[in-house]
C-alpha cells in the first residue's frame, strides 16, 4: 500500500492493532527497504498505556518505500519481539479515468518492473466480473500488490500504467499507486449522465448501476479515504467526436465539479491529456481540452498524446506496444515538475477507526468528537475508556455498554450515564 504524501513530502502512517492491556506503550518505526529510497525513522510512540487492549496512532515519515515495525514496551523495556509489515509506501497516488486507451486495448502490455509501483488488485476474474455486474464496493479488493495485473476498481490489464509508474518511481524516488476507473467504449457524455443520474441506453454500459462514473465515485469513497489521492489523470477525448466543442467542455466541467463535490474538496485537481485521435486529430475536442486547462486553475496541462500518430496505434486509434511506451513517457514528462505535484489540494489519508473502542484523547465533553481518539465518540452499545489524566464532562443523559475509568467524569446540568452491560 502507498499513502499520499503532502506537498512537503511527508505523511502520517496510521497504525492500529491489538496488544496486552498492561503495556507502558506501543512504538513503531519505518525502516527503508533499500538505501536511498526512504529515511528510516526513530521509534515513535503510537499510544501510551493502551488500556483497552487496542492501540492506534500514527508514525510520521518522509517519502519512501518502507517496512513498518511495531513493538511493545513493558516496565521501561522494549519487547524482544518486533512485528513487521512489509511494503508500506509514502509517495504519489493517482486515479485514471477515460476510455479504452486509458483502460487498455488489444495490444500486449507490460506490468511494472519496479517493486515500488502498486495497484489494488482483484483476487480472481470472478471478483472482477461480480464488480462489473453490480458496481458493489463489497467486491472491491483491499489487496495491494506490484502492478503487473489488474488495477481496481475497473482495469483488468496493466496497459502502459506500469511503465509510467516505473518512470515516476525512478524520477521522483517515491512509490507510486494507481487506481483505474477508465471504461473502454465510454465517453464524457455518458460519464456526465451517470454522474448526475440522467438515464441513457447503451449496448454494454449499464446506466442502472451508474457506469461508467460509478468507478470514479467508488474510488473517491472507498479507497481514497484510506490511501489518500493526489488527483485524477484524464484520458478522455477519442470517443467524444460526436460532441461539439461546447458540449465536451460542459460535460467535462460538470464531471470535474461532481468529483470535487464527492471528494469534499472544491479545488480537487485533474490533469487532462490532450488526447483526441482517430486516424487523425479530432480538432474540436482538442480545442475544448485546451480551454478546460486554460480556464480552471486546478485543471492541469497533461501530455499531448496526439503526438502518437498512426505509427503508435494498432487500428489508427488504440496504442500498440510502441505507442504504450511513448504514452508512458509523455505522461511522465507532464507530471514530473508540474505544479500538479507541488501546489494541489489532495485527499489526505485518514485514520480507519472502524472496530476500535472509544478511548479518550484529551479532556472535554462526552459528545464532542475531539475528546476521543480518532474522533470515535461513544455509542450506546460500546465500552468506553477514559484514560488518566483526562476529565470528560457529561451534561446530558448518556448511555454506554460499560466503562473503564482511570481518568475522571464531571457531571453537570442534567448529566447522567446509564451502563447497560449489553
Amino acid at each position: 500500500m502507498v499513502l499520499q504524501r503532502d506537498n512537503a513530502g511527508q505523511t502520517n502512517v496510521f497504525v492500529r492493532g491489538q496488544c496486552p492491556a498492561d503495556l507502558d506503550r506501543v512504538e513503531a518505526r519505518l525502516v527503508a527497504r533499500t538505501a536511498g529510497q526512504g529515511t528510516t525513522t526513530t521509534w515513535q510512540t503510537v499510544e501510551e498505556t493502551p488500556i483497552s487492549g487496542f492501540y492506534s496512532g500514527t508514525v510520521a515519515g518522509a517519502g519512501g518505500w518502507y517496512d513498518l515495525q511495531v513493538r511493545g514496551v513493558l516496565n521501561g523495556q522494549p519487547a524482544a519481539t518486533v512485528t513487521t509489515l512489509l511494503r508500506i509506501g509514502i509517495g504519489e497516488v493517482f486515479l485514471i479515468v477515460g476510455h479504452s486507451n486509458a483502460q487498455g486495448g488489444a495490444s500486449p502490455s507490460l506490468g511494472s518492473q519496479d517493486d515500488r509501483v502498486s495497484s489494488a488488485q482483484f483476487l480472481n476474474k470472478q471478483q472482477w466480473n461480480d464488480y462489473d455486474r453490480t458496481a458493489d464496493v463489497a467486491y472491491l479488493p483491499f489487496k495491494y500488490g506490484h502492478l503487473n495485473d489488474t488495477i481496481a476498481p475497473f482495469h483488468n490489464i496493466p496497459w502502459f500504467w506500469g511503465q509510467l509508474g516505473d518512470s515516476l518511481a525512478n524520477r521522483l524516488n517515491v512509490p507510486i499507486l494507481f487506481y483505474g476507473a477508465a471504461f473502454g467504449g465510454s465517453n464524457m457524455l455518458q460519464t456526465y449522465n451517470a454522474a448526475y443520474n440522467i438515464p441513457f441506453t447503451h449496448g454494454f454500459i449499464k446506466y442502472s448501476i451508474r457506469m461508467p462514473y460509478v468507478n470514479i465515485r467508488n474510488t473517491l469513497t472507498h479507497y481514497a479515504p484510506v490511501t489518500g489521492l493526489r488527483g485524477i489523470l484524464s484520458g478522455h477525448g477519442v470517443n467524444d467526436g460526436g460532441s461539439s466543442t461546447a458540449e465536451f467542455k460542459f460535460h467535462s466541467e460538470q464531471v470535474v465539479a461532481k468529483t470535487r463535490e464527492e471528494a469534499n474538496l472544491s479545488n480537487f485537481p485533474w490533469m487532462v491529456a490532450r488526447s483526441a485521435w482517430n486516424n487523425g486529430p479530432i480538432n474540436h475536442i482538442l480545442a475544448a481540452q485546451n480551454v478546460l486547462i486554460s480556464q480552471d486553475p486546478q485543471t492541469y496541462e497533461g501530455p499531448s498524446l496526439n503526438q502518437i500518430e498512426n505509427w503508435g496505434r494498432t487500428d489508427n486509434l488504440h496504442f500498440n506496444e510502441i505507442g504504450q511506451v511513448e504514452a508512458a513517457r509523455l505522461w511522465a514528462n507532464a507530471i514530473v515538475g508540474s505544479p500538479f505535484l507541488s501546489q494541489t489540494t489532495f485527499i489526505t489519508p485518514k485514520p480507519q477507526a472502524d472496530g476500535l473502542p472509544p478511548v479518550s484523547l484529551l479532556s472535554g465533553t462526552w459528545g464532542t468528537t475531539a475528546s476521543w481518539r480518532n474522533a470515535n465518540s461513544p455509542q450506546p452499545i460500546q465500552k468506553v475508556y477514559i484514560k488518566t489524566p483526562h476529565t470528560i464532562e457529561i451534561s446530558t443523559p448518556q448511555t454506554a455498554k460499560s466503562l473503564f475509568l482511570s481518568g475522571n467524569i464531571n457531571f453537570t446540568g442534567n448529566g447522567q450515564l446509564q451502563l447497560t452491560g449489553n
